[in-house]
């Protein structure tokens, strides 16, 4: 299973430079704003890359995700959120244009599963 404690780490440090030098003074707003944004998101999709291992993990140890999926305690959408990117890579939702307040027609989202 995949470990990716020490890439996250690492993103977090960054973060944390760029925010203290930011702080300091010799950043734009502009260039900080972009590159923390970028930095999140890379962010984010570690760590779910990371929580779906775990569920990986999980599933194979215990094989009942419906139980993962059924537990609504706070605490578990991480867990859902892993069990979901282990099925779905990313979902793209198109513009349906301004004012529609008809639900979505099927061609304005497209689920890529995860390979």
């Amino acid at each position: 299973m995949e470990d990716l404690t020490g890439e996250i780490s690492l993103l977090e440090c960054r973060v944390q430079a760029l925010r203290s030098r930011w702080k300091e003074g010799p950043m734009e707003d502009e260039d900080y704003f972009d590159s923390l944004a970028h930095l999140r998101t890379e962010l984010g999709f570690l760590r779910a890359r990371q929580d779906a291992s775990d569920i990986r993990r999980g599933r194979a140890e215990t094989d009942d995700a419906l139980a993962v999926w059924k537990n609504d305690d706070d605490g578990n959408l991480d867990q859902r959120r892993a069990l979901v990117a282990t099925v779905i890579d990313h979902v793209d939702v198109f513009s349906v244009g301004r004012g529609r307040r008809k639900p979505p027609e099927p061609t304005s989202i497209a689920v890529t599963p995860a390979s």
